[in-house]
């Protein structure tokens, strides 16, 4: 894929509501009317295996009354995401109808959108990310065709209350709104996550109608993230089990035991995350997956000289 334009969407309503607990606040009244979303670098993209090196970029960890500093990120984080690659252009100047959205998806990978929670603080802004997610985004190497996903198109899980606007509305039959793909994450041996694309709140056909309905032109090869899938499930132990990232982890109520006991808040160098994904075909009963979305965390560069 030639990828010109990467587009990273804020689509899960559970990851939504951690979010903004975090920062003292509540979820944005339009991000029930709109997906959210932001333009990001084609030059961060990755493929799985590559090292993910820790960002420097601006922080201030005192408060707002403490000297902002230029240091290496100590909050370093990942995102359980899907990426939707495109196959058919729309030029510059038309917009999409949703009901021809799943004609200009070629397939779905797996993605890790890095961030660097510290710096994305200070930045965020009043314009939102940029170095605290522009310096790595991991891919898997293998792209899942729309025409491979069939026999895992579900209905969604997560209603949408108000109902999305006209041109938002999917049309088709319900049972082909999203798919059924099991998601996992882990930090070296530690599996974190569990939660599944079709929990998001946003998906991805109204995530692709959004991004073209202003008419800025999409081209083949481009690349949309999902967004964090967080999920509100739970394990057998009663522990938050679909949080996918360590972001939302910060709060009491979503500690997890294993992550705890180790004291892993955040990455450190060395740490390695690693995506999976799966589907069970109803008709083989067999399971089909992503391959890996792998990568180690490399220490920030030296630059005490500076």
């Amino acid at each position: 894929m030639a990828t010109a334009n990467y587009t990273d969407f804020y689509c899960s309503l559970e990851h939504a509501q951690n979010c903004s607990e975090v920062a003292g606040g509540q979820v944005s009244p339009n991000w029930y009317c709109i997906p959210t979303c932001y333009n990001g670098r084609t030059s961060s993209l990755r493929i799985s295996g590559q090292p993910i090196r820790r960002p420097w970029g601006v922080v201030q960890e005192s408060g707002p009354s403490s000297q902002p500093t230029w240091s290496p990120s100590q909050r370093l984080d990942f995102e359980l995401e899907m990426g939707v690659f495109l196959s058919k252009a729309i030029p510059a100047g038309q917009v999409l109808d949703i009901r021809h959205a799943k004609e200009h998806i070629f397939g779905f990978v797996l993605l890790n959108d890095w961030s660097a929670r510290d710096i994305q603080k200070f930045e965020m802004p009043p314009l939102g990310p940029f170095h605290s997610k522009g310096f790595g985004t991991t891919i898997s190497p293998w792209i899942v065709t729309m025409e491979a996903l069939e026999p895992v198109a579900c209905p969604r899980v997560t209603q949408q209350n108000p109902s999305p606007l006209p041109h938002l509305t999917w049309k088709d039959s319900a049972e082909s709104e999203i798919f059924k793909i099991e998601l996992s994450a882990k930090i070296l041996m530690y599996h974190v996550t569990s939660t599944n694309l079709n929990e998001l709140y946003w998906t991805p056909y109204q995530q692709l109608t959004y991004l073209a309905s202003a008419g800025e032109g999409l081209s083949t090869g481009d690349i949309l993230g999902t967004g964090t899938l967080s999920s509100n499930r739970q394990s057998p132990e009663g522990e938050k089990a679909g949080l996918a990232c360590l972001l939302e982890r910060m709060m009491p109520k979503n500690k997890m035991s294993v992550l705890k006991n180790e004291g892993i808040e955040f990455l450190e160098d060395g740490d390695e995350v690693v995506f999976e994904g799966w589907c069970y075909h109803p008709k083989t009963s067999r399971w089909f997956g992503f391959g890996e979305c792998r990568a180690r965390v490399l220490q920030a560069l030296s630059l005490e000289a500076l």
